[in-house]
């Protein structure tokens, strides 16, 4: 009989530069062309639109991933391309995984109340896990774990930035 335990290495970080910098990226992500994909309202994954915002947020998240990495002993860890999302009025994004990488990251950029955060699905049990975050949050998790984003059935705008680290 085989016998597996796996506890996932979830982790939920305060990016303590969100306040200073949130007007600054939502302002660099309003000026960008409008584009959809999917059930998302808009983005830039696989846009190859040049991504302003990162140079906003790049310096002091960089840092931040540097620190939660080394935390889960991880010293050779990239960081991908980013991407952004804004989530609208029932708006969601299947669930998924992220190949050919080790961790995914999300920012959450804005996160009012009422608006879904993102659902993970534990790989053996099936189980639903919804991370406690906030706006401001940094959600770092692996990346054989299946996530979604369900429906935003509030009026309030979710944006999110992600990427991946190979």
């Amino acid at each position: 009989m085989l016998s597996i335990h796996w506890q996932m290495p979830i982790v939920v970080y305060e990016f303590k530069q969100h306040q200073k910098l949130k007007q600054s990226l939502l302002n660099s992500i309003q000026s960008m062309p409008a584009y959809s994909i999917n059930n998302i309202t808009k983005c830039d994954y696989n846009s190859g639109y040049t991504k302003p915002y990162w140079n906003i947020l790049s310096p002091a998240i960089k840092l931040t991933i540097h620190n939660i990495l080394s935390k889960l002993d991880i010293t050779d860890g990239k960081l991908s391309t980013p991407w952004y999302q804004q989530y609208h009025t029932n708006d969601s994004h299947n669930w998924h995984r992220h190949p050919n990488c080790t961790y995914n990251v999300v920012y959450y950029l804005e996160l009012p109340d009422n608006t879904p955060p993102t659902l993970l699905r534990h790989p053996l049990t099936k189980e639903l896990i919804t991370p406690s975050i906030h706006e401001g949050s940094i959600l770092v998790f692996p990346s054989c774990i299946q996530h979604c984003s369900p429906i935003n059935q509030s009026t309030h705008r979710k944006t999110i930035i992600a990427f991946n680290i190979e």
